[in-house]
């Protein structure tokens, strides 16, 4: 029931600031590791995301940004010519501020879905996803700054809260593009 009150409320609070919901889209790249209480051995990985956002204001300054992203993660092996490479569809809701300005900050809660995981070395793959949680829950925490009312750049630490198999959990910087598609005249 709460979170039927608070979506009602948002919902008000939307309609009411005269403002247009925005579409667009983002994409960046990744620097990946995995993390974990008595994890060792591994090191950053680059791979990339893409995907579309949805920014609603609720305030002036004050928005909410659901995304869907195709991110591309996981972690090289120090101690072996070898890597794991996870594929998830990540779906954040972030609350964000935006100054004057232009510059910007954003955190919410990532859910993850794991759609392909593989372990590679010596140029053979195997597949890993029978071993692996299918679902990765994290926080997300950013800044940015709007170059113009479309083009933004921005950074994002995503922080693995659930472990995708014993202690192992995703850490994840990003680095990236978003672009609004501009606003209708009324």
């Amino acid at each position: 029931m709460k979170r039927i009150s608070f979506l009602l409320l948002v919902l008000v609070a939307v309609i009411s600031s005269h403002a247009q919901i925005r579409f667009g889209a983002k994409a960046g790249l990744n620097i990946s590791s995995i993390v974990g209480k008595d994890v060792e051995g591994y090191g950053s990985k680059a791979g990339f995301f893409l995907g579309g956002v949805v920014n609603i204001p609720v305030l002036e300054q004050f928005s909410i940004q659901p995304e869907a992203l195709i991110s591309l993660q996981g972690a090289k092996w120090e101690d072996y010519d070898g890597s794991t490479h996870l594929s998830y569809i990540h779906v954040p809701v972030l609350a964000r501020y935006t100054t004057r300005f232009g510059l910007y900050g954003e955190t919410g809660p990532q859910l993850g879905f794991l759609i392909s995981a593989k372990d590679k070395e010596d140029g053979e793959n195997d597949d890993i996803m029978e071993y692996l949680k299918k679902t990765d829950l994290s926080w997300a925490i950013g800044a940015g700054y709007n170059i113009t009312p479309e083009l933004s750049v921005h950074v994002r630490y995503n922080a693995g809260f659930t472990s995708f198999y014993e202690t192992e959990k995703n850490s994840v910087f990003q680095l990236g593009l978003t672009y609004l598609f501009p606003q209708r005249r009324k």
